[in-house]
């Protein structure tokens, strides 16, 4: 049976994301620490590549790049192949439209995954995440509210997503100028 990944996620102030990794470092589980460098291969976001501390994997999210609720294929490699996917995805007429550049903390919390990034040149973001049944993804969601709300973060909307993602698109290569 196919999974859906469902996520809420929240831009945080530099002193939201402190007090947020004081909170789980204390309440949660550390799983990892991850650098990750992302390449997005078209507007929408869906077709990108990632090298990070542990692996590297070509990631298709289908769908709009902001929904809520949505499926994810992951083809993992090993890390020092990163530069074939790159070879690869430029001899498919694929060039990199945005690059991110986030230093991740992930934890376990309360049946959740809880992730707080460090995103240069785009901001501060705590996500929470559960993979279930496409047909628990109600279930999941409420979840992940319920959950953010315990952490005194309120959802950022959808519409502010955007915009930063318009002007990191636009202005990405000036913003992440010392990676």
């Amino acid at each position: 049976m196919r999974e859906v990944e469902v996520e809420l996620r929240s831009f945080v102030s530099d002193r939201k994301y402190a007090q947020l990794m004081g909170f789980l470092k204390k309440d949660a589980r550390l799983v990892s620490v991850d650098n990750q460098v992302t390449h997005y291969f078209n507007d929408e976001g869906s077709v990108r590549i990632q090298k990070n501390d542990h692996f590297a994997k070509l990631w298709i999210k289908p769908g709009r790049l902001h929904d809520a609720v949505h499926e994810e294929i992951e083809v993992k490699v090993d890390t020092k192949d990163f530069g074939k996917l790159e070879r690869a995805m430029s001899a498919l007429g694929f060039a990199p439209r945005i690059k991110w550049f986030r230093l991740r903390h992930t934890f376990e919390w309360k049946g959740v995954s809880v992730m707080l990034d460090r995103t240069r040149g785009y901001g501060n973001i705590v996500e929470l995440e559960r993979i279930c049944a496409p047909a628990r993804k109600d279930a999941a969601l409420a979840l992940l509210g319920k959950r953010l709300s315990e952490l005194g973060v309120e959802k950022t909307p959808i519409a502010e997503f955007d915009k930063r993602y318009a002007r990191y698109r636009k202005n990405w290569r000036r913003l992440t100028r010392s990676a």
